[in-house]
């Protein structure tokens, strides 16, 4: 794994896209020695330095995140297809322009889903909304801000499950320069605001007590093993409408 992680690291950083440092077999970041939440590298001669502290730190060979969006400092986005949610999302995703088959990079994730990166244009405005993603089912998700798992990163031991995550054959960035790549579609980018414009913000009452997480509702009709996903997705939903 040393060879693969450092050189994709390397790959990533020297096309000026940041990487983070992630746990173990986990999606989660790995924290500094110095007590800072995320370890990011965004300077190609510091990756293999980097990696042998990281992996001292953790007991372990650490996983790979990239960084997305400007706010990141990041020019790449990616469009998470979530098949284990919904099987028909790469269907619908092709239905907005979203194709494996374009210059883009491509990844199958631990779960057995798809992210697909793009380049953003300077003048990209759309923001991630985990309400939209969690309400209507589609399992399409745009990730414009934080980061995602790239190989040869190994999520088996998130609660939700997770295995090896793996670039498909000629889409790697070692197959496509970040040049190479296009921007998001343009009839993604139009599903993608009108779905967040399709959320309705809770309304709330000056001096009402906070709405509560009714927890019972939430995790009625709940498949096994999906407990901590469920409630994730509707505290996100909730926080994102303002609760």
């Amino acid at each position: 794994m040393t060879d693969t992680w450092v050189t994709t690291a390397y790959k990533l950083t020297e096309q000026v896209i940041p990487v983070i440092i992630l746990s173990p077999n986990l999606k989660r970041p790995l924290p500094r020695p110095e007590g800072k939440s995320w370890w990011t590298l965004d300077d190609p001669s510091w990756v293999e330095l980097s990696y042998e502290g990281a992996k001292r730190v953790a007991g372990g060979p650490p996983n790979l995140g990239m960084l997305l969006g400007w706010e990141k400092g990041s020019p790449v986005c990616a469009v998470d297809l979530d098949l284990h949610h919904n099987a028909q999302a790469v269907d619908r995703a092709k239905e907005l322009g979203v194709s494996s088959k374009d210059a883009v990079w491509v990844s199958r994730t631990g779960r057995g889903g798809y992210h697909i990166y793009y380049r953003l244009p300077h003048s990209f405005d759309c923001k991630r909304n985990t309400a939209a993603a969690a309400q209507d089912g589609s399992g399409i998700d745009l990730l414009v801000n934080g980061y995602a798992v790239v190989a040869p990163s190994n999520t088996s031991k998130e609660p939700q499950g997770g295995g090896p995550y793996q670039w498909v054959t000629g889409h790697s960035p070692f197959d496509l320069t970040l040049v190479d790549l296009p921007h998001p579609p343009e009839p993604l980018i139009r599903w993608w605001k009108e779905r967040l414009a399709r959320i309705t913000p809770v309304p709330t009452t000056a001096g009402a007590a906070p709405a509560r997480l009714d927890v019972d509702r939430v995790l009625a009709g709940v498949p096994e093993g999906e407990r901590n996903e469920t409630l994730f997705r509707y505290a996100s939903s909730l926080r994102a409408r303002g609760v």
